[in-house]
């Protein structure tokens, strides 16, 4: 194992002790057991069709997304999907994202640049519309609004995509030069890596010069996202407190925090002690916070974990296959 190797481990591992620390720091144990035995069924029932909701919406989005490319299938997308995060589950620094890639590849018979280039340009749409899940109960919720500049910096964020996507269809010479006088000024050493980097990305953009594609684009990227704020409003109302949608919004946009922390193997302490954070903040008690995010964490870790175990043998893959992703799609 390389050097590089055993510090992410050991960092990861700093990262989820010291998550974990904040998360029951002070805890009542006796209390939190309580809460987490009081969870109804029903709620968790309804967690987990969202689970999986939002994996099948992920799916119908990437199809949307990949480009009709001669020799290619868009088959197995919900499988590639389920895998991804099973491994994201399992292993630190977002692995689970190379071996999308490594499948969309190996099964799909997408160019390794387009295979990689979906999976960033994804990341990038999640993002903004993660950031609008935190800006709009800042706006409209009187106890998060001393968050109000940290709102303006998403807002500026999401403003940036909107205007580069706008840019991008109706000004593409543009942007092309735009985009060669930026790579003039960057460093060489890093010039190589941002070309990459930016063919990596256009290469999956077709989609925006069609507007009923782009529509459903944006439409299946919102529902994919909602699903997580309706996750925390099941738990939430079945713990006693009352939830709204902004509510569940503001409590997802903080588990989104700490799940983009990339160390922590499957986000576990990172995501429990910023979501816990998020959910104080718009006056949830803490022993009720703590339950939801457990049980929050548990549904997403078990269901996808398993779900993505049985699609890793549907598609006639094994872990050995997934593991030596990075080294195989070098070659």
């Amino acid at each position: 194992m390389k050097l590089a190797d055993i510090i992410k481990i050991v960092v990861g591992i700093l990262f989820t002790g010291l998550g974990l620390y904040i998360f029951f720091k002070d805890v009542e144990l006796a209390q939190l057991t309580n809460e987490l035995k009081s969870t109804d069924p029903l709620a968790l029932l309804g967690s987990c069709a969202m689970v999986v909701l939002t994996l099948y919406l992920r799916a119908l989005r990437w199809r949307l997304i990949l480009p009709e490319t001669k020799g290619t299938t868009k088959k197995y997308l919900f499988s590639n999907v389920s895998i991804g995060f099973m491994i994201n589950n399992l292993l630190p620094a977002r692995i689970g994202e190379i071996a999308r890639s490594f499948i969309l590849w190996r099964k799909n018979n997408y160019p390794l640049t387009i295979s990689i280039g979906t999976i960033i340009l994804e990341r990038i749409i999640d993002t903004a519309v993660l950031l609008c899940l935190f800006v709009i109960p800042i706006i409209l919720l009187p106890q998060c609004q001393h968050l109000y500049l940290f709102a303006i910096f998403a807002s500026l964020f999401i403003m940036a995509c909107i205007i580069l996507g706008i840019l991008y269809v109706q000004c593409n010479p543009l942007m092309t030069r735009l985009g060669r006088w930026v790579l003039m000024r960057i460093p060489k050493k890093y010039q190589r890596r941002v070309e990459k980097l930016s063919i990596e990305l256009t290469s999956n953009l077709g989609w925006l010069h069609n507007p009923k594609q782009t529509l459903w684009v944006i439409v299946l990227s919102i529902l994919t996202i909602l699903c997580y704020p309706l996750m925390i409003i099941f738990l939430a109302n079945s713990a006693g407190a009352t939830f709204g949608l902004l509510e569940g919004m503001f409590g997802q946009a903080f588990a989104a925090f700490g799940a983009a922390i990339p160390l922590a193997p499957g986000y576990v302490g990172t995501l429990h002690a910023v979501m816990l954070q998020g959910l104080t903040i718009i006056g949830m008690d803490g022993d009720k916070a703590r339950a939801l995010v457990i049980i929050y964490h548990a549904i997403n870790y078990i269901l996808i974990t398993i779900l993505g175990i049985f699609c890793l043998f549907r598609i006639n893959l094994s872990f050995e296959d997934l593991f030596s992703a990075k080294k195989s799609m070098r070659k």
